[in-house]
């Protein structure tokens, strides 16, 4: 690819592409992109970024590329994808990109259900603080960084690796593309039940990944987290264990000596004897917080310091959109984070009571396409416990493949949380909803958006109303 002079990406404002699509121009590629709907902030980007796009799918508007970087929403149908197909254009995923130009010798790879995007980026910072330049990828905001991708000449790469499909064309997980020699596993909970149709189905996925590591690898694993004993039966590699103080023998523990509503204290317990912290850290959320230990633990292991490693997180500003407070008024608190799931709102509802332990947390939940086929319901059991009232919005629409499972509306989703004995409410206007929650809301109280969407601008809104 070091001798393309065009690379066109279908689907360019996807929050990863659009990133790597700038890393790519900053190595002298030409770099045009083109996408169904293209707004603020992504379309800022594009432009503060002199990256060439386009609203829209026009095959007449492509030239002639050398290679096309394709959207895993892309399929057969779009007539760019379509037409560079029979043009004989190479087409790429995402991930084979990163694989070819990102992913370096010494190749970290951060998976699991929930927590690989945090934790990720903070493996990012702690390489960074300590001055090894890393290539990195992760799939968010990042509060340290003015990118999500960053492509160097550094041996280090530190990626994200997701377990969703690599491409319509494509279905294995993106992280079968990264060749891990460290693998930092969080845990694995059944998700994606629209591609993952049984619980079994997504261990296999992560069964294989476990086996890709090397024996002079390493898998540091969240060993208290569910099925990460029955997967390490299959690592032919050394692994270091981590978990919360308290949970069991970890070779790294974390423990959380302090919460405030605006930062976490922790100090960290290696078997060994070493003691790191006490940190105070500008991250809220245990769900945030619980993998510390494991990218503390690796990189003591890379040989990085105790003293890199105290700087780094308490220079940490962490994810946007991961129990990031939008702003307080009239004592109310309005919490952003991106849980799109039941599992992922269930531990985010957990640690905002721990946060907040006398107020009442209104939710907004809009779940991802996953989350809204039959199959999901059972994973709504208890979910919403720690809410006090649940308001599902109008859902975000998409496109239903022929054959797919069906999927449950948004009234129908309010219908299971309601068997929970919550009081749930389905409110399709979002300026009704806005007034809704902005009404019930007290000093003291918290209001919290969960979901991979944008939310139509009701968070802005929320605020205003307060």
């Amino acid at each position: 690819m070091d001798n393309m002079k065009h690379i066109h990406f279908i689907g360019i404002c996807g929050t990863a592409m659009a990133p790597l699509a700038k890393a790519l121009q900053e190595r002298g590629w030409r770099v045009t992109g083109s996408d169904k709907g293209i707004f603020p902030p992504m379309s800022d980007y594009l432009r503060e970024n002199a990256i060439e796009f386009y609203v829209g799918f026009h095959p007449d508007r492509i030239g002639n590329p050398e290679c096309v970087v394709v959207g895993n929403y892309i399929g057969p149908s779009n007539p760019e994808y379509a037409a560079v197909r029979e043009r004989g254009i190479p087409v790429r995923a995402y991930p084979e990109v990163l694989a070819e130009y990102l992913i370096k010798e010494e190749s970290i790879v951060v998976a699991g259900t929930y927590g690989k995007t945090a934790t990720s980026a903070l493996l990012a910072w702690i390489w960074e603080t300590a001055g090894r330049n890393p290539s990195y990828m992760s799939a968010g905001r990042l509060a340290n960084f003015p990118d999500g991708v960053r492509i160097t000449e550094s041996a280090w790469s530190i990626v994200e690796g997701d377990e969703y499909p690599a491409s319509r064309w494509k279905p294995v997980p993106k992280f079968d593309f990264y060749a891990p020699k460290y693998l930092l596993l969080t845990g694995v909970s059944w998700d994606h039940a629209d591609v993952y149709l049984t619980p079994d189905d997504y261990l296999r996925a992560f069964e294989r990944l476990v086996r890709a590591v090397p024996d002079e690898g390493m898998i540091v694993a969240a060993i208290e987290r569910p099925h990460v004993r029955t997967l390490l039966e299959k690592a032919d590699t050394a692994i270091l264990h981590y978990n919360r103080k308290g949970e069991g023998h970890a070779d790294w523990s974390l423990e959380i000596a302090a919460r405030s509503p605006h930062d976490t204290t922790l100090v960290f317990h290696s078997a060994a004897g070493e003691h790191i912290g006490p940190c105070r850290v500008p991250v809220l959320g245990d769900q945030n917080l619980d993998h510390y230990a494991g990218a503390v633990g690796l990189a003591r292991y890379c040989g990085i310091s105790a003293d890199a490693i105290v700087h780094a997180l308490e220079t940490f500003q962490g994810v946007r959109r991961r129990m990031e407070v939008r702003g307080t008024v009239n004592g109310v608190a309005v919490v952003d984070d991106f849980a799109h799931s039941p599992v992922k709102a269930s531990a985010a509802l957990r640690a905002l009571r721990l946060h907040f332990p006398r107020a009442k947390i209104i939710a907004v939940f809009e779940p991802n396409v996953g989350s809204r086929v039959v199959a999901a319901r059972p994973l709504y059991r208890n979910a919403f416990a720690d809410a006090d009232a649940v308001i599902i919005p109008r859902l975000s629409l998409s496109k239903q493949a022929e054959g797919e499972e069906e999927r449950m509306d948004g009234e129908a989703l309010a219908q299971v949380l309601n068997e929970d004995g919550i009081s749930v409410a389905y409110e399709p206007d979002d300026e009704a909803l806005i007034a809704h929650i902005t009404q019930i809301a007290q000093t003291g109280d918290v209001i919290v958006f969960f979901g991979s969407h944008g939310f139509r601008g009701m968070i802005e809104q929320a605020l205003i109303h307060l």
